[in-house]
């Protein structure tokens, strides 16, 4: 971590109960103030619906916080799908961005 980037290792919580969501705002809300922020999520095993919506509304607060683009590193290719699949990709480029690419996109389902 520095003054211009600071990196947060993402706990392997989004898949669980929404108690381990709080902890995660709680220690968002310890971050310095830096140039960039960057998401480590190498640690994510597993998203559920409200942990994917904890991980969006925390990037987009850290987006506003420092005006730029939040980086989310080192995601499993399962957990990429899935944004993919939310049109986490396209609807947040402003204020997110991912490294990598997805091996196969999943098809949307036009009942949902």
């Amino acid at each position: 971590m520095n003054s211009r980037n600071h990196v947060l290792k993402i706990p392997d919580t989004l898949g669980f109960g929404i108690e381990h969501i709080d902890s995660l705002y709680q220690l968002v809300q310890e971050i310095p103030q830096c140039e960039s922020y960057t998401l480590e999520m190498d640690d994510v095993s597993f998203v559920k619906p409200y942990g994917f919506l904890g991980l969006v509304l925390i990037s987009q607060m850290l987006a506003h916080k420092c005006g730029k683009q939040v980086n989310l590193i080192n995601l499993r290719s399962i957990i990429h799908q899935y944004f993919h699949r939310m049109n986490i990709v396209s609807n947040a480029s402003s204020w997110l961005s991912m490294n990598g690419k997805i091996n196969e996109e999943w098809d949307r389902n036009p009942a949902t």
